[in-house]
């Protein structure tokens, strides 16, 4: 249960750092606005998770399941080149980026720039933090995120505070300089030794439902969120609130992926343990989301139905979510992630569809929801035919049936 909260603190940091914020900006800057700028990046989140789970935990699993300790390494210099050109494209395009939004491009602009740069830095710590995961340093990696996120808000709300009358781009860009200096400092001290190779492709395998099921969530919220903006200011603010409130929790689950994948990857996995304490964990989880909902909803002013309208698919979506991580990690790494993954991207495709064409301001709600059952509904079935229990474990019918034959 420690691993579950030392993962998840690390990810607690990086995630409340951005909202905390965009929080303060928005009070220093005297525009409620700018706190929106969270749920207006939230598609280009998905495309970091994306980059993260090919480059950093497929890596990191290839290394276990092939003992190919060239993996990481080579990941890595690979990912810190891909990344930074993917992450570049809406930095170029952030005029018409914001404009499909239909929102001002002026006072936007500065701030959605400096949210990508800053989202690409904390990219770059999650891929040094997959490794030390891996070799059960959860500990270092808590630190790192911690002192990386202090330090990337101290230096922004002091940025500001000093060139907001003057230059908001250069105060922007100046708190980005020591965040990038601790991150070359970083990467020097823990780059692995490696030989270039193009065997990284073979990370996909090891994530490729996560990964598909990321690339679908972003065009998802990219449509979806459009849909919703349109309604109006009182669901966008209601959305925002919702997304700020929700968006911890669904990192920090982050932390249950993790625990599920390293103990299946190493073999030590126990699946009743697992669900056991996977629960516990979404339990706190989802009192952290109602709480905070609760206590910034009078600051934020919204019509309380539409936030727990929102706020109840997040909810039910967490519920399920253990079913939907231990199952698909066994399918993923024990069985076939050609299967894994086409299941993700039909129940992906489904969500997005209805994102993108249904004309409602819960579009999205209702699309993850949908996803989320259909999944699920796939991998028990998979798992009641493929799969069987022994002791404790979840293991292939065939390999057992191979044990008992050579036995």
């Amino acid at each position: 249960m420690k691993r579950y909260f030392k993962i998840g603190g690390g990810i607690l940091v990086c995630s409340i750092t951005p909202i905390i914020s965009w929080l303060l900006l928005a009070i220093i800057v005297g525009d409620s606005r700018i706190a929106n700028v969270f749920s207006i990046t939230y598609s280009l989140q998905c495309a970091m998770w994306v980059m993260i789970y090919f480059f950093g935990v497929g890596a990191n699993i290839r290394k276990e399941k092939e003992k190919d300790e060239n993996a990481v390494g080579n990941s890595l210099f690979w990912g810190l080149i891909f990344s930074t050109i993917i992450m570049l494209i809406p930095i170029i395009l952030v005029d018409k980026y914001l404009i499909f939004y239909g929102l001002d491009v002026q006072l936007y602009k500065p701030y959605v720039i400096y949210a990508i740069i800053f989202m690409t830095l904390q990219m770059y710590l999650y891929f040094l933090a997959q490794k030390w995961y891996y070799e059960d340093r959860e500990s270092k990696a808590t630190i790192h995120m911690a002192l990386l996120n202090l330090t990337a808000f101290v230096c922004l709300i002091v940025g500001v505070l000093i060139f907001k009358n003057i230059n908001i781009y250069l105060g922007l860009l100046l708190s980005i300089v020591p965040v990038l200096v601790y991150l070359i400092v970083l990467y020097v001290k823990n780059f692995p030794k490696f030989k270039f190779d193009l065997k990284l492709y073979r990370n996909f395998r090891y994530q490729a439902a996560q990964i598909t099921s990321y690339t679908l969530m972003m065009l998802s919220y990219l449509f979806g969120l459009q849909n919703a903006f349109a309604m109006g200011e009182q669901y966008m603010a209601a959305l925002n609130l919702s997304i700020l409130c929700c968006d911890i929790q669904w990192d920090m689950t982050g932390a249950m992926d993790t625990v599920v994948e390293v103990d299946i990857a190493k073999g030590r996995d126990d699946y009743k343990k697992l669900f056991r304490q996977s629960y516990i964990y979404i339990s706190v989880l989802l009192l952290s989301i109602f709480a905070m909902a609760f206590s910034l909803f009078s600051i934020y002013n919204v019509r309380l139905e539409l936030l727990l309208l929102y706020l109840s698919f997040d909810a039910l979506d967490m519920i399920l979510n253990p079913i939907y991580t231990i199952y698909a990690a066994y399918i993923q790494l024990e069985y076939s992630a050609t299967l894994s993954s086409i299941l993700n991207l039909f129940g992906q495709a489904v969500r997005f569809l209805i994102s993108t064409f249904l004309l409602s301001a819960f579009c999205t709600g209702i699309g993850q929801i949908t996803e989320t059952i259909l999944a699920i509904t796939a991998f028990v079935i998979i798992r009641l035919v493929k799969f069987k229990a022994n002791n404790n474990r979840i293991v292939l019918k065939t390999k057992l049936q191979a044990v008992e034959k050579s036995e």
